[in-house]
């Protein structure tokens, strides 16, 4: 059995078990939060997840013998897990429902003195049919946009500060890219949506939307981003300082390589022959995993030379 693996789930639960001590304290509190908890809560799912990717991987590596205890003690802790899963989206509801009178708009829980400062971002309908959800919607932070009050009002991103981020080279690492014989392009899925917004900077982000999608006559409702905005000015530097946080903490074999080939959220190598390759994108991919990311697809080779 891989100790590495059982050390990397002794980890996540030590993490559960610091995350539900909060939400007891939480419980016990005579004020509750509802984004405290609504934060929580995904958190925790988001470790259950984790877990359960771990525990299956943990029992392919498992004895035969040992299959049985394994199952045993994985199904167990998980079966109390979800129980307290259950616990804190009962909390959650009851909160949100104490929070949001049925009659009473989203936009009540904004910071009630921010909209002489705070402009609200524009959203835009695409339709994207190649990708996994057929539409999407995408909001504008740039100083053209019309969220601002007047042609002199600032934007969201006039008002963050607008430094380059921490990149690798783009010419470097294609050079790498064409080095070998056999190359691999990939990105990680929604990388700025893995990226949580701290809630005292959630009002920045608002935006408005029709409170009944299907009615394009129905009122307006506020909502705020929950992650990092993608076309931020700041969005790059965000998640190149998460992912590097990830690497540096949770160093493995192949970090530095991984490091190195790192652009954005995009992850472009080559090998020399594909048996590395397909074995680099599998521990690339589970290691993602196991840090709540993942790659979007499988690998993409091409053979640039032939001997």
């Amino acid at each position: 059995m891989d100790t590495k693996m059982i050390a990397v789930r002794a980890g996540h639960k030590g993490a559960v078990t610091k995350l539900l001590k909060k939400f007891e304290e939480i419980q016990q509190s005579s004020e509750a939060d509802y984004e405290e908890i609504s934060t929580l809560l995904e958190v925790v799912t988001q470790k259950k997840r984790t877990l359960e990717n771990i525990n299956e991987k943990i029992l392919e590596q498992t004895s035969d013998e040992d299959v049985a205890v394994e199952i045993l003690e994985s199904d167990e802790y998980m079966f109390n897990l979800e129980y307290k899963l259950r616990q804190i989206t009962k909390l959650s509801k009851s909160v949100q429902n104490q929070s949001f009178p049925a009659n009473e708009p989203i936009s009540s829980n904004l910071n009630p003195h921010a909209d002489n400062f705070i402009q609200s971002v524009p959203s835009t309908f695409i339709s994207q049919p190649s990708t996994s959800a057929n539409q999407q919607y995408t909001h504008s932070s740039n100083s053209r946009a019309s969220c601002k009050q007047t042609p002199d009002s600032a934007s969201l991103n006039d008002c963050l500060l607008n430094v380059p981020p921490k990149l690798n080279e783009v010419t470097t690492i294609l050079l790498r890219f064409r080095l070998n014989k056999y190359a691999v392009s990939t990105d990680i899925e929604k990388a700025f949506l893995n990226v949580g917004l701290d809630i005292e900077d959630r009002d920045v982000t608002r935006f408005f939307w029709l409170s009944k999608p299907t009615d394009p006559n129905s009122d307006l409702t506020t909502y705020r981003f929950k992650s990092v905005l993608f076309g931020a000015t700041c969005s790059p530097f965000i998640l190149n300082a998460v992912l590097s946080k990830h690497l540096n903490n949770h160093p493995v074999d192949f970090t530095d390589k991984l490091t190195k080939d790192l652009y954005v959220d995009n992850i472009v190598s080559s090998f020399e022959s594909e048996e590395e390759l397909l074995k680099y994108f599998k521990l690339v991919r589970s290691y993602l995993q196991m840090e709540d990311l993942i790659c979007a697809h499988g690998p993409r080779t091409v053979n640039y030379y032939k001997y």
